[in-house]
Order: structure tokens, then C-alpha cells, then sequence
């Protein structure tokens, strides 16, 4: 019953595949594009120094070789200045090929590249406003040694041993063997409301055009059932006139269904924008006051995302695993864990 963990960590490649494939960003779908073939030969350089960051930091399970970029696609409108692509890589880790996937990034006239593991713990949001805004989310790499990084590990540390996520064994408590990764986001309000007023904005237009549909439909599903009363009334109407005016009603009846759902949907998402900007709003409103009081908690408004290695002894053999765990720093300076899962090696 003792164990360092609650869930097991055993996963296999077709596992490791699934979970990694689920780590796609959420914005991927929206405004990423394939790699032009005149910046191929920089996301290959992207790609080995990718790999060799993993292994640096004990990401793998042992030392891993880039087989081949599979594929890779770029961030063309950022708006930062930042070379950013994602890139899917087969990776050769002690013989057996793992799909690794990795977000890499460049800032205006850095050099080096910057690596960002994929997690779908990051699309993860602590309130309703940013659970409607996660379009405009970008990661940063942070180094370890960064004092809000060690802040956050051993808040978290703590968080989840009394949590009891993380159990003693043998009556002895997992311990951090080390911080392999971490990355941070901060929150711009200013954006946050902005794309928060343009959900609302376009529910309710879909509601509108939704209820003149409606109208309209029922019109015309009024008019064929009386076609339909008068056809079924009359004993000398052909059954392929019946059969065509029974078509033409289900079809109608199927189209006032969708239109009906459209319109419950688009309105209840236009309430949930409403709600979302009235909490942004307060949040806003006691960060501003806390600012000006002096009181002020530093980066509250920043998430983490950590990788961190713990080692257990386990029948007197040191045991080592991961866990990776998004988390934040409220505006009165108590930490909180948003998720976490076993890190897959």
C-alpha cells in the first residue's frame, strides 16, 4: 500500500505516443503553419538542440538521439519577435523510438534556442476568464535557479505531500532530487478582456441571426403541415407526394432543432463572457488596489509549469521519477496546484 505515488508510471510507446499527441497547444489549429522550406534547415538545428536539452536535463529515460524531424510547423504573426515552431521528432532513446514533440523558441538577437515540453497540464486555467482566452497563451522558458521557480517547487513540494499525492514510504517522504524544467506565463488582463468582449460580441450576433432563422423556419414548417394535412385528408393523393411532403417536414423539423441548440449554446457561452468579464473585472480591480496600497503579492499573476525529479528509497534502493505540476501564486501569496500528473519518461 505504500507508494511514493497514487498513479503508476508505467507507459509503453503507443501510450507515450497518445499522451504526447494530446499535448498539441491549444492554438495550434488556429494560427500555425507548416515550416516554409526556407527555414527547414533551421528547425533541424532546432530539433538536435531540442534533444540535446532533454538529455542535459534528464528528461528521458537515458540518453536520447534525433532520428528524424517528422514534422514541423512555425508562428508567423506572434506579435513578440520570437522564432517560435513546434516540432514532432522520433527520437532514439536506448534503442527504442519515441515521438517526442517540443515548442522551440527564439527571442529577437539570442543566439540560442529556448525548449518548452509539451504538457496538456498547461492548457489548464484557475478561474472562468482564462478558461476563455486560452487562445492567446505563450510559454517562457525560466531557468531553474530562478528565485520564483524555487519559490514554486517547494510550495508545491509541500502542497502536494499534505495533499497526500505524494506518500511516504517506508514511512520516509519522497524528496526533490531536482528541478529539470521550468517554464512561466504570465497574464495580461488587457488582453484577457479584449477577447472576452469579442466572445460576447459574436454570441450574441449568432443568437440574434439564430432567432430570425428560427422565425422563419417555423413559418415554413407551419405552412407544410397543413400541405401535409390537406394531402393525407384527400384519399386520391399519390404516396410519392406524401412521401416527398414527409421529407420535406422531417428536414425541416431537423434544421429548427439545430438552429434552436445554436441559439442555446451562443447564448449560454455570452453569459459565460458576461460572468468571465465581471470576474476579470474584480480581479483587476483588488490587484490595482493592492498595487497602490503596497501590498502587492510579486508574481501572482504568473503560472509555473515544473518537471521535477524525486528520488524515494524503496527496500534501501533509491528510487527516482517525475512529475510535472502547473501551479500559481494568488494575489494573497498562497499557492495553489492547478494539475498535476506523473511525467512520462
Amino acid at each position: 500500500a505504500n507508494s511514493a505515488v497514487r498513479s503508476s508510471r508505467a507507459c509503453t510507446l503507443c501510450a507515450f505516443v497518445v499522451v504526447l499527441m494530446s499535448c498539441t497547444p491549444v492554438a495550434m489549429a488556429v494560427d500555425w503553419e507548416p515550416m516554409p522550406d526556407g527555414m527547414q534547415g533551421e528547425a533541424e538545428a532546432a530539433a538536435e538542440f531540442a534533444v540535446k536539452y532533454m538529455n542535459f536535463h534528464s528528461i528521458f529515460r537515458g540518453s536520447g538521439t534525433l532520428t528524424t524531424l517528422l514534422s514541423a510547423s512555425h508562428l508567423p504573426t506572434d506579435g513578440t519577435g520570437d522564432v517560435r515552431m513546434f516540432l514532432t521528432m522520433d527520437v532514439d532513446v536506448g534503442g527504442e523510438n519515441k515521438i517526442t514533440m517540443a515548442e522551440v523558441y527564439r527571442r529577437p538577437g539570442a543566439v540560442s534556442y529556448q525548449v518548452l515540453l509539451p504538457g496538456a497540464i498547461k492548457n489548464r486555467k484557475s478561474s472562468l476568464p482564462e478558461r476563455m482566452t486560452s487562445l492567446t497563451d505563450r510559454w517562457l522558458k525560466v531557468s531553474t535557479d530562478d528565485a520564483f521557480v524555487k519559490e514554486g517547487a517547494h510550495r508545491i513540494d509541500t502542497l502536494l505531500k499534505d495533499s497526500q499525492i505524494l506518500l511516504p514510504v517506508d514511512n520516509v517522504a519522497p524528496v526533490i532530487k531536482g528541478i529539470l524544467h521550468a517554464e512561466a506565463r504570465g497574464r495580461d488582463i488587457g488582453i484577457e478582456l479584449s477577447e472576452l468582449a469579442r466572445v460576447k460580441s459574436t454570441s450574441t450576433n449568432t443568437v440574434q441571426e439564430s432567432k430570425v432563422a428560427i422565425v422563419k423556419l417555423e413559418s415554413r414548417l407551419i405552412q407544410k403541415l397543413q400541405v401535409k394535412k390537406l394531402a393525407y385528408d384527400d384519399p386520391g393523393t399519390d404516396k410519392s407526394i406524401l412521401s416527398s411532403v414527409d421529407s420535406e417536414v422531417a428536414s425541416l423539423e431537423k434544421q429548427l432543432d439545430e438552429a434552436k441548440n445554436v441559439e442555446r449554446k451562443s447564448g449560454e457561452r455570452a453569459d459565460k463572457a458576461v460572468e468571465a468579464i465581471k470576474q476579470l473585472s474584480i480581479q483587476d480591480s483588488e490587484a490595482q488596489q493592492a498595487a497602490m496600497s503596497g501590498s502587492k503579492v510579486e508574481n501572482s499573476r504568473n503560472y509555473l509549469y515544473l518537471v521535477l525529479q524525486y528520488s524515494v528509497l524503496d527496500k534501501s534502493v533509491e528510487r527516482l521519477f517525475k512529475k510535472s505540476i502547473m501551479g500559481y501564486k494568488d494575489q494573497q501569496g498562497m499557492w495553489k496546484i492547478v494539475h498535476q500528473e506523473d511525467y512520462p519518461s
